[in-house]
């Protein structure tokens, strides 16, 4: 991403699991910040293997961004 690059990256993902439930996430990027950004994996208890793999996969695409 170019420097100079100064506006807001909306993201929405939407996914369902082995088990049917459907996620459905919208995240918000202030790329005039990036690099201020610190980034941590956190597994919420009550995801599946799947759900935490698809965040922290969408984290991580994110994070290239920076």
């Amino acid at each position: 991403m170019d420097t100079t690059f100064n506006e807001t990256i909306t993201g929405k993902i939407k996914y369902q699991d082995l088990d049917g439930a459907i996620y459905e996430e919208e995240f918000k990027i202030k790329t005039d910040m990036s690099s201020n950004l610190l980034w941590q994996k956190i597994k919420d208890q009550g995801d599946s293997a799947e759900a935490t793999a698809i965040k922290q996969a969408s984290q991580n695409i994110v994070k290239a961004f920076k």
